[in-house]
């Protein structure tokens, strides 16, 4: 399953760095895939540029001189430092082998026709939604990689239905327009809900079979002698899972 963040549901934690620490490694070792949709990336570090920027002019000299503590001496210094820090988060999604979703191939007419036609995720208005319209397109470029089932991780209500369940029918009539089930693309108000229904008992199972391992005690372990026969078990163990390319925890090849 590919899981896609956005915006809203990575606001406050800066830099992704609970998301990397904690939740990335768990949809790896569950068989899911981690996105970001460039644009998310890029509106996430524009937060973290001007709230820093807006700290430093408004920063306490004095008192932070008196305790020692050295900042940027210039909002130039500031600038170079934070590229620096956007090169550092790049590095570390791509060592977390998380996918960054490049921005969408479709022109400036069809975003504007979706916001003269008032359609999800831009508002009533047709005023507000251009980024979260991006995103949206984003995840139906996903969806045209093939029968991969999506995970929209989001607290934003523009995608959602009246309910705030499943994707609002505008997106969904998109979807059926690709030839795709609405059902493509499941939403998850936060990451905890996701984790909930797709990744915490999976990692029971894991650690169960991973135990059982250890102390020679899995099923058959020692009856059939066979490596490949171990494989089909633990297979068969988690068919619960995506693809066997989740047997990785196991170093299987």
């Amino acid at each position: 399953m590919f899981v896609v963040i956005e915006s809203s549901a990575a606001y406050g934690d800066w830099g992704f760095r609970r998301w990397l620490s904690k939740s990335v490694p768990a949809y790896v070792r569950t068989g899911h895939q981690a996105v970001v949709p460039r644009i998310v990336l890029d509106e996430h570090w524009g937060q973290v540029e001007r709230t820093c920027r807006e700290w430093w002019q408004g920063r306490p000299k004095q008192q932070l001189e008196l305790l020692g503590l050295l900042l940027p001496s210039s909002l130039e210094d500031l600038d170079r430092l934070l590229q620096s820090r956007k090169a550092e988060l790049q590095q570390r999604l791509d060592d977390a082998e998380v996918i960054i979703a490049e921005y969408p191939r479709e022109d400036h007419q069809e975003v504007a026709e979706r916001a003269i036609g008032r359609r999800r995720p831009f508002d009533s208005k047709g005023k507000d939604g251009y980024r979260d319209t991006l995103v949206w397109l984003s995840v139906l470029a996903l969806c045209r990689q093939g029968d991969v089932p999506i995970a929209l991780i989001t607290n934003d209500g523009d995608f959602l239905d009246s309910g705030g369940l499943r994707i609002h029918p505008d997106l969904a009539e998109d979807l059926k327009r690709e030839g795709l089930s609405p059902d493509s693309v499941a939403v998850f108000r936060n990451h905890v809900q996701f984790s909930q229904e797709h990744v915490d008992q999976h990692l029971q199972i894991l650690s169960d079979i991973e135990t059982q391992l250890k102390n020679g005690t899995y099923p058959s372990i020692f009856g059939s002698g066979s490596r490949a026969a171990l494989f089909t078990q633990l297979q068969d163990s988690l068919e619960v899972f995506s693809p066997p390319s989740m047997l990785r925890a196991f170093q299987f090849s």
